[in-house]
C-alpha cells in the first residue's frame, strides 16, 4: 500500500493502474466469498428455524404424554373387544348352525316317525271318529224336535260307511305289510337252511 501511494506520488497514472489492477482481482473474489456466506446464512437460518420448530414439537409432545398414553390404552381395548366380539359371533354363528342341524335332524325324524306311524294313527282318528258318530247316533232325541233330522241322520250314516270303510282298508293294508314282512322272514330263514 506505501508503495502504491508512492507511486500515487511520484508517478500518479502507474499508482492508478496499479490500484486498478489490485480492485479488479481482489474484488469479485470479496463478491464471491461475500455470496457464499449469505448463502450459508441463510441454510444457517433455516436449520436454526426447523431446529426451533423440532424442539416446540418435542416439547408438546413431552407435555401431551398423557393424551398418547390414554389414546394407546383405547385402542388397545378396542382392538381386545374387536376380537372378542369376532369371537361371540364365530361361536354364535357355530351355535346356531348346530342347532338348524339338530332342528333339521329332529324333523327329518319325526317326519320318519309320522311315516313309520302314519297308519297307526290314521287307524286310530279312524276309530275315535267312529266312536264319536257311534255315540251321537244312540243319544235319543226325538225326530220331531229337530226338522232336518233327516238330512242329519244321513250324513251320519254316510260318514260312519266312509270311517269304517278308511279303518277297514288301513287294516288291510297293515295285515298285508304284516304277511309281506313275515314272508320275506320265513324266505330268509329258508335260504339260511339252504
Amino acid at each position: 500500500l506505501s508503495e502504491c501511494l508512492y507511486m500515487v506520488a511520484h508517478e500518479p497514472t502507474l499508482g492508478l493502474y496499479r490500484i486498478e489492477e489490485h480492485i479488479r482481482k481482489s474484488v469479485p473474489a470479496l463478491v464471491e466469498m461475500q455470496q457464499k456466506i449469505q448463502k450459508m446464512n441463510e441454510r444457517i437460518e433455516g436449520v436454526c428455524f426447523d431446529i426451533n420448530n423440532a424442539i416446540t414439537a418435542v416439547e408438546d409432545i413431552t407435555s401431551s404424554m398423557s393424551v398418547f398414553n390414554s389414546i394407546h390404552e383405547n385402542l388397545r381395548s378396542c382392538l381386545r373387544l374387536k376380537q372378542q366380539l369376532d369371537f361371540e359371533r364365530n361361536k354364535r354363528h357355530l351355535l346356531n348352525k348346530k342347532y338348524r342341524k339338530a332342528a333339521e335332524d329332529f324333523k327329518l325324524q319325526e317326519m320318519r316317525k309320522a311315516k313309520s306311524l302314519g297308519y297307526i294313527e290314521k287307524s286310530f282318528s279312524m276309530d275315535k271318529m267312529t266312536e264319536s258318530i257311534a255315540s251321537r247316533s244312540t243319544v235319543s232325541t226325538p225326530v220331531s224336535d229337530y226338522p232336518d233330522s233327516m238330512q242329519n241322520d244321513d250324513e251320519q250314516s254316510s260318514e260312519e260307511s266312509v270311517g269304517t270303510d278308511v279303518a277297514a282298508e288301513l287294516a288291510k293294508e297293515e295285515e298285508e305289510e304284516k304277511e309281506s314282512s313275515s314272508t320275506s322272514g320265513a324266505d330268509s330263514h329258508v335260504s339260511d337252511q339252504d
